[in-house]
């Protein structure tokens, strides 16, 4: 009866151990998405103000102008910000590979580009979309790649285990 109750110990012991290693690594996983969205939102942010100003001279800017819709776009952003930051913990988690981080980088933002083209495509019909839509998604994501990666290395998050 003695053996079992040790086992027993151990076993819950184990568990406790696991589940709060469980929670930290959520909690860093929260910590580099919301990291990530707050980038992305800024940079879809600061590229509607001036694409205001800029789309005066040059019609095709008029899509990413301050308007109503750039509270969606902006949650968007934030939201595909979210979803990077916790994949890109873990995409780098096993050293330096510059084509895991390209990878990343890159996925995101022809999934996310080219969802925004067909929609604006449909709405517009105007090819110079394609440029814009995918530059600004690969823009946006390759600041946060940055961003986290510094913020990684100065152990302000933890890279998954």
């Amino acid at each position: 009866m003695h053996l079992f109750c040790v086992f027993v110990r151990v076993f819950v012991r184990d568990i406790e151990q696991t589940v709060e290693r469980l929670q930290a690594e959520r909690i860093e996983s929260i910590k580099a998405g919301g990291l990530s969205a707050l980038v992305c939102g800024t940079v879809v942010l600061v590229g509607a103000i001036a694409n205001t100003v800029l789309a005066t001279r040059w019609n095709a800017l008029t899509v990413f102008s301050l308007n109503w819709s750039i509270g969606l776009h902006l949650a968007h952003a934030m939201l595909a910000g979210l979803l990077f930051g916790v994949t890109y913990r873990y995409v780098v988690r096993q050293g330096e590979n510059p084509h895991l981080s390209a990878g990343a980088v890159l996925a995101f933002a022809l999934v996310r580009g080219l969802a925004q083209l067909e929609t604006g495509w449909t709405l517009h019909g105007n090819p110079t979309l394609l440029l814009l839509l995918g530059g600004e998604s690969a823009l946006m994501l390759a600041i946060a790649a940055g961003v986290l990666n510094v913020a990684l290395s100065r152990k302000a998050i933890q890279p998954f285990v």
